[in-house]
């Protein structure tokens, strides 16, 4: 172990692998209605009491089958969109 401060060691290329993990979103890259996008949006980031499951069931109303878990990453700001995109 070495004993040099914490922000002296470049780990740089480990929070890059960090950020470009996996596959695309599927909340960020489907191509949603402008109306069902801001619908989306709004219970996303305003509506905590819906659960994950219900929005994922009303994607699939829409044609889109977007796992429950999926959902929850993307609400989470955990999945793969640019930060711009989960904002």
């Amino acid at each position: 172990m070495t004993d040099e401060p914490l922000d002296a060691v470049d780990v740089s290329e480990f929070e890059e692998a960090r950020a470009h993990k996996g596959s695309l979103c599927s909340i960020g890259t489907t191509p949603f209605t402008a109306e069902q996008r801001t619908k989306l949006d709004f219970v996303l980031d305003h509506r905590p009491d819906i659960p994950h499951t219900a929005i994922a069931k009303v994607l699939k109303g829409w044609s889109y089958t977007i796992a429950a878990s999926t959902v929850g990453r993307h609400r989470k700001r955990q999945c793969t969109c640019p930060p711009a995109d989960r904002a």
